[in-house]
């Protein structure tokens, strides 16, 4: 998960996104965010098991495994997982697999528009007592969006690992700029609306296409990091050489009681891009 900005903010232009996807790719950006990363929080290493800390929220989330062309992306996502961690082992110790949690493959997903959680959702939903009819809240703020295309499936590229602060994700791209308008366009829709900005919720960062697929759990000394950037390098000269793609057709109202788990919200029906 990339982190929430306190200051409300807009999302970036077609152009301006995808020079800071790439740019974040770079070595010299990936040793700047290697020397800067910190505990995520959301995961401890307890009797030799890891194990998932509460972190209760609700989110407009579009899962990998909701789209069957996923499939593919899905496996190497996994394979990328255990790849960064076998290098990542070879060049430090044993170790640092007590230090990054990696997420289950069915918790792959890409954020559409944050919906409050955490203390954010304890203060504005649980000690308001709007519990049980919040979901309903979001559905009605939906009732009349309008999508850009007609029921299109967007083509999200991925295009490598990026670090994150406290987290290690694979970045994505849209080579047609109506396929990136479309989720601002929802997004535009979502925060601007009344029934939305009354329940507290507000956009917090821009929109940034990125599967998270590991937490730092730890602090990482020197060697981890020079490692850890050394690994991502290395992975992502293979990366942006490969066409792989993230198939979005939907996003649905999605609760999770942790950052491992994410289910679908019961009668409210996901929203077409």
């Amino acid at each position: 998960m990339i982190q929430e900005s306190s200051v409300p903010i807009t999302d970036l232009n077609y152009i301006d996104y995808h020079y800071k996807q790439w740019k974040e790719l770079t070595y010299e950006q990936q040793v700047f965010r290697a020397s800067n990363t910190k505990i995520a929080g959301n995961f401890s290493f307890e009797n030799n098991q890891w194990a998932a800390q509460p972190y209760y929220g609700f989110g407009m989330i579009s899962m990998l495994n909701h789209h069957e062309k996923n499939f593919i992306l899905s496996q190497l996502l996994f394979e990328t997982q255990l790849q960064l961690m076998s290098l990542l082992e070879e060049k430090t110790s044993p170790a640092i697999h007590e230090k990054i949690f990696l997420l289950p493959e069915d918790s792959f997903h890409q954020t559409i528009a944050n919906a409050l959680s955490n203390l954010r959702y304890d203060q504005n939903i649980t000690e308001q007592n709007l519990t049980n009819t919040y979901p309903s809240i979001i559905h009605e703020s939906l009732q009349q969006y309008k999508s850009v295309f007609d029921h299109t499936t967007l083509k999200m590229k991925m295009i490598g690992l990026g670090i994150f602060g406290n987290a290690i994700g694979v970045l994505g791209v849209f080579n047609d700029p109506f396929e990136y308008n479309s989720i601002v366009h929802f997004r535009n829709h979502f925060y601007q609306h009344e029934l939305i900005k009354n329940m507290g919720i507000q956009q917090t960062r821009p929109f940034i296409g990125h599967i998270t697929l590991a937490y730092l759990e730890s602090d990482l000394s020197l060697v981890e990091k020079k490692a850890l950037v050394e690994t991502t390098t290395m992975i992502n000269e293979v990366w942006q050489n490969e066409k792989n793609i993230f198939y979005i057709d939907q996003t649905c109202l999605t609760t999770f009681s942790n950052l491992a788990y994410f289910k679908m919200t019961p009668n409210i029906y996901p929203i077409h891009f």
